[in-house]
């Protein structure tokens, strides 16, 4: 007799035999015990996890001559007294049990002719007729429609068993005629169980690490597994070792991608070149090697977060030892950048003209992604915030009170006999203060300001926009006047623009803009800091300063002395004259 693969010979025969789909098994072997036997079904899941076998078993149980009705014990093939049906079932060559390929039988003539024309006809030999459609989700729509009365009111002793590896794909016409039971990968525990009761029917001597690296390769399908297992049969000329299964598989064994990781730990970017011309030279699939080594990225980040809750990493290639000495050193954020990292260089390797330089330079960059500092660190390096008072941008100048008309000297804040220019609020308040808060950062070098507050005043009530005694100014034009960011205030502005048709703004109509928008003549406010304006200010700029000598002032200068010196400033003459205001009141900072 001819060799049979692993993953035919030890197919299941029995619903005790399928191994991970208990809930899917039960439910089954309970509605035929209890005749509730539904007249369609739709198995959804991955690649070899027991859909096309559980549809015979199924079969089987339905058909098996040993009982009068459905067995839930059915004959095992290699049984001297199995009977016929259970027998030509298996081997899919039973007349009352047909199985369709619909990946190549796509198309309407073909479920007419296998389906639809012989469903009313009786089966030849069994109790029931039962029609196992594989890869259903491939049957093009016209078949779809012309399966769905059939498949809502069929025949009683008509049974559809219908897998597919893309649920999706069905149409919902279909999946709401059927029962549905999605098939789940099977765990990696279970699958090593299986391989072992195989190692030691067939005599195969095989170590546990290889075994479980042999268990690992098949990501949750057993079918891969088992062939995965045949070919390590295959290679090995003796004892199978986890060497001769990485060799057999192509894979990089479970040191290599510990190597990487460590790798990355240390910041040794020459052993991750040296680690891929290794995979290189011994022919490994470098985008399985990438999946592998997102698996470990996946189970670090699951021990981190599980403190190693066994249910969660039941299919880790690791002890708990070493995934705890392997995650140690990242944090959250680091095992998450690396996974997306990782993820975006699998991607890319799959059409990848020199997938060789795209893994390579995918490593180094997780080990450049090691040398990022969290932000919290870089905050706690600086000190903390709370204790720092805030600075104006560009800092602050200090002023002697004995130089204030020479070159400034830089003093400590501190310092008794100097004066330090505070910032204003960083931010723009809701509620819009009585006047314009004057923006002064960038402004071009003149002399510094003391620490002092200044209100001007504006008379925005006269008919004509000019307070006695006035000389009008040259027209500015919009452009000349710089709004700062406040949406409320952009927006008003804009429309205030627009409506009065203004294409030229004078100081008169700037100052009636300005009294609209805060709803009176109200003062204008100039500080020496740089707050956001509240409403428009002049674009520094542009301003030409006039000629200028700016008085000192005295240690403690008196309410005349700080007036003098607002007069002169080149800055707050340039706001007298654009916004037509005069000088309420000057006062030291904080009074």
């Amino acid at each position: 007799m001819s060799y049979q693969v692993i993953a035919r010979k030890w197919r299941p025969q029995t619903f005790e035999e399928v191994t991970g789909q208990d809930v899917i098994t039960r439910t089954l072997h309970n509605a035929i015990e209890h005749d509730r036997l539904h007249h369609a079904y739709l198995f959804s899941g991955a690649r070899g996890v027991g859909k096309t076998t559980t549809a015979r078993i199924l079969a089987k149980v339905l058909n098996c001559h040993k009982t009068p009705g459905p067995n839930l014990t059915p004959c095992r093939t290699d049984s001297p007294d199995a009977c016929p049906s259970c027998i030509e079932i298996s081997e899919s060559r039973s007349m009352d049990v047909l199985e369709i390929d619909a990946a190549s039988h796509t198309g309407i003539d073909d479920v007419r002719e296998t389906i639809l024309e012989g469903i009313n006809f009786n089966p030849a030999r069994d109790r029931y007729k039962v029609f196992i459609i594989d890869e259903v989700h491939q049957l093009s729509k016209p078949a779809f429609n012309a399966l769905l009365k059939t498949l809502e009111e069929p025949p009683g002793n008509v049974v559809f068993v219908m897998a597919t590896t893309e649920h999706h794909k069905v149409p919902i016409t279909i999946t709401s005629r059927c029962q549905e039971f999605q098939f789940r990968t099977i765990p990696l525990q279970q699958i090593f169980d299986r391989l072992k009761i195989i190692a030691e029917s067939e005599g195969v001597k095989i170590s546990d690490e290889a075994l479980r690296e042999v268990a690992r390769s098949g990501l949750g399908s057993m079918r891969d597994a088992q062939s995965n297992f045949d070919q390590a049969i295959s290679f090995s000329a003796g004892d199978i070792t986890l060497d001769t299964v990485a060799k057999a598989l192509g894979s990089a064994g479970a040191d290599v991608i510990e190597r990487v990781v460590r790798a990355i730990i240390t910041k040794n970017s020459v052993e991750l070149l040296d680690v891929v011309d290794e995979l290189m030279s011994h022919g490994h699939d470098l985008r399985n090697f990438c999946r592998d080594l997102l698996g470990l990225m996946r189970d670090l980040m699951v021990y981190k977060v599980s403190e190693g809750s066994p249910a969660l990493l039941e299919s880790a290639i690791f002890t708990d030892a070493t995934l705890r000495d392997l995650s140690d050193p990242f944090s959250h954020s680091d095992l998450i950048r690396c996974f997306n990292s990782l993820s975006q260089t699998e991607a890319s390797l799959r059409e990848a003209a020199y997938a060789r330089y795209v893994l390579e330079i995918g490593l180094l960059k997780l080990v450049e992604m090691q040398r990022l500092r969290p932000i919290e660190d870089v905050l706690a390096s600086l000190g903390s915030f709370s204790a720092i008072e805030p600075k104006s941008d560009p800092p602050p100048v200090l002023i002697s009170s004995e130089s204030a008309a020479a070159s400034p000297e830089k003093k400590t804040v501190n310092s008794p006999e100097s004066f330090a220019i505070e910032p204003g609020p960083p931010e723009m308040p809701e509620e819009i203060d009585d006047g314009f808060a004057y923006n002064f950062d960038n402004e071009p070098e003149m002399p510094p300001f003391e620490p002092f507050k200044l209100s001007l005043a504006v008379d925005a009530h006269r008919d004509d926009g000019m307070a006695p005694g006035r000389t009008a100014l040259a027209a500015m034009t919009a452009e000349e006047l710089e709004h700062f960011d406040h949406d409320r205030l952009d927006q008003a502005y804009e429309s205030m623009i627009t409506a009065k048709d203004i294409d030229t703004l004078s100081p008169t109509a700037a100052r009636s803009i300005a009294a609209e928008l805060l709803g009176r003549g109200g003062s204008v406010v100039v500080t020496s800091a740089g707050g956001a304006a509240a409403v428009m200010a002049p674009s520094v700029s542009e301003l030409r300063y006039p000629a200028y000598e700016v008085p000192p002032l005295s240690a403690e200068p008196t309410a005349d002395e700080l007036l003098e010196y607002a007069n002169a400033h080149p800055v707050v003459r340039s706001a007298l004259e654009i916004f037509e205001a005069e000088i309420l009141s000057v006062a030291p900072r904080g009074k």
